[in-house]
């Protein structure tokens, strides 16, 4: 509910907004500060890319293999998912999320690192069991099947986490597809809303802007 509530009135504040008669032409600060936002959106895709290749990368040397790719061989992923989180503190999270039987050796995976205000990078742990209770079905996520079925980059929330981290959170995703155009996934990072305010608030309304 609070989720839903919180979606609902961003959804209605940007409404209003967008649909006055006569906009205001943006101030000089304004656009700044749009200008930071956007550029703090392509930085994060630009990560997010950069987890697209890794991934083809290591998928493309298990084929030349003849095999499937393993969880057990996502050493180097998980480095570099290490490496982008700390070095880009406006991400909360930042993985990959493997659509079913793609790896050899987990009928489904996510991995990805977040962190939080008061600790260092730590894996995600979810339940991916479907016959579990708390399973965490995430292809059924937006930030899952809109990518899968648009095959473009998807900017999802905000919404909370419940079956993940917990965080009120915005989610951006891209499709990760091997050399035949097989789907194998979503590359995506986790922003929080806390940090997208601190981006978009004017100056002189207690917020700082951030890349």
């Amino acid at each position: 509910l609070a989720a839903e509530h919180a979606a609902r009135e961003t959804r209605e504040l940007i409404e209003m907004r967008v649909s006055a008669d006569e906009p205001p032409v943006p101030s000089a600060g304004s656009a700044e500060v749009l200008d930071t936002a956007a550029a703090a959106v392509e930085e994060v895709f630009a990560v997010i890319a950069t987890v697209h290749d890794e991934v083809r990368r290591l998928q493309l040397a298990a084929e030349r293999r003849g095999q499937p790719l393993l969880r057990t061989e996502l050493g180097p992923l998980r480095t570099l998912l290490r490496v982008e989180l700390e070095r880009l503190p406006i991400m909360a999270g930042v993985g990959m999320i493997f659509a079913p039987e793609i790896l050899g050796d987990e009928a489904r995976w996510i991995e990805w690192l977040w962190t939080s205000d008061d600790g260092p990078p730590e894996p995600l742990v979810t339940t991916l069991d479907p016959a579990a209770p708390d399973y965490y079905d995430y292809e059924a996520a937006e930030w899952f099947s809109a990518p899968r079925e648009s095959g473009t980059r998807w900017v999802a929330g905000p919404f909370v986490d419940h079956s993940g981290t917990d965080a009120h959170i915005f989610t951006l995703t891209q499709p990760v597809l091997d050399a035949e155009g097989r789907f194998l996934g979503v590359a995506g990072a986790d922003l929080t809303v806390d940090s997208v305010e601190a981006i978009t608030r004017p100056s002189g309304h207690g917020g700082q802007s951030r890349a």
